[in-house]
């Protein structure tokens, strides 16, 4: 065989594969694409009417009598299919592509059969009517956006063997109130329907339709995770710990009831539009002694002419600082709990006021307003420097 022969041998060969490979066919108004001609497998990939109602899946489908598996649902194969209520999907599918029913927004009800692994990019992606999903044991990785804007999802169960979830996976779904995570879960956790990792040091995600006004986060959180508390519009205050380093991107982003912010001392960084569309602020403290790296949109929306209390020491720092330098910057008193003036069974220990003897306590913020009165033995507040009054003695404390 000479060169040119083999050369139009092997076109013909990879044209010929090429074809077998890509061909299509349509059954019942559902568009189908040969994936493997030696198994039979099919991928769903589209379909050539409007789809409305209960969508069943067949497991098998016939073409030119050929009987082909269906084990793959495509990429946005049902994106944008408004009408559809309900979808049965087969055991026979192994894998679902991303966005396969982005915007499927009368979608009540979707199985997901046992033999898929993963739940991709943006797959339910403001699936509004979507009440319930069982997802089941086989699962082991929830991709980003996953339930983006499932704004009548109000639970979601995370089985034992997830071990990846990712950003904003259950963001925006503004009537959610509980994550729960199985017990045997090796990598994450819940507390009061929050999402941890399995340490406790990350917050991934608060769900946006708990009606809590105020949230103290535990003490060992060091990072608050990208979307954590996006559109939770009922929160007026959350309780930061000296443990958090990083308060990641779009943390707080529309959480348009908070009206003042605390951020402790340790943190080095907070990400782009983490504070974005909180436009009903009156006030920040920042403790930190060096500016917290930020960009042009995490403040994006908020006033410039609300009072930013920063260290004495570091005003001049945050006056120069990108971004920072653009807010009305008042110096912050940065005493320590005065034990001379008060009496000297309460303490200050890891961000906590502790009262073991039971007295009473006030707190007032910097604005004179009284946020705390009672007698519990241990108190806990958003950080920054409050005046405390017990026993008709007043000193400033920094939580």
């Amino acid at each position: 065989m000479n060169m040119k022969k083999t050369v139009f041998f092997f076109i013909f060969a990879f044209l010929t594969m090429t074809k077998a490979w890509t061909q299509t066919f349509t059954v019942n108004n559902l568009i189908y694409e040969v994936t493997n001609t030696s198994e039979n497998t099919v991928t769903l990939t589209d379909h050539d009417a409007v789809l409305s109602g209960m969508v069943n899946i067949p497991a098998t489908v016939t073409y030119e009598g050929n009987d082909y598996s269906v084990t793959n649902i495509g990429w946005e194969a049902f994106n944008g299919c408004t009408a559809i209520t309900q979808i049965i999907i087969p055991e026979s599918v192994t894998s679902i592509e991303p966005c396969a029913f982005e915007n499927c927004k009368a979608l009540t009800q979707v199985n997901i059969p046992d033999g898929v692994t993963r739940i991709r990019t943006k797959t339910f992606s403001a699936c509004e009517a979507l009440i319930q999903i069982t997802i089941p044991e086989s699962i082991r990785s929830i991709e980003y956006y996953a339930f983006e804007a499932c704004t009548s999802l109000t639970q979601v169960h995370i089985p034992k063997n997830v071990t990846s979830i990712g950003d904003g996976a259950f963001s925006y779904c503004s009537a959610l109130t509980q994550i729960n995570v199985d017990i045997a879960n090796t990598a994450y956790c819940s507390e009061n329907g929050v999402l941890f990792d399995k340490n406790k040091t990350t917050l991934l995600q608060y769900p946006a339709g708990k009606n809590e006004t105020i949230y103290n986060m535990p003490n060992n959180v060091k990072s608050i995770g990208n979307y954590a508390f996006t559109q939770c519009t009922t929160l007026t205050q959350v309780s930061i710990p000296n443990s958090v380093t990083k308060i990641g991107k779009w943390a707080f982003c529309q959480c348009n009831s908070l009206t003042q912010i605390n951020i402790p001392s340790s943190v080095t960084s907070i990400g782009e539009w983490a504070f974005s569309f909180c436009n009903s602020l009156t006030q920040m403290t920042v403790l930190a002694t060096v500016p917290p790296t930020i960009n042009y949109s995490t403040f994006e929306y908020v006033s410039r002419t609300i009072p930013v209390y920063v260290p004495a020491t570091a005003l001049a720092d945050y006056q120069t600082a990108m971004y920072w330098k653009e807010f009305y910057l008042q110096a912050l008193p940065t005493t320590n709990l005065q034990t001379t003036v008060i009496p000297k069974s309460i303490s200050l220990q890891g961000g906590q006021l502790h009262n073991p003897q039971g007295l009473y306590v006030s707190l007032y913020d910097m604005q004179g307003r009284l946020v705390y009165s009672g007698s519990d033995s241990v108190i806990n507040q958003p950080a920054g420097v409050y005046v405390m009054r017990c026993k008709g003695l007043s000193s400033k404390v920094l939580f």
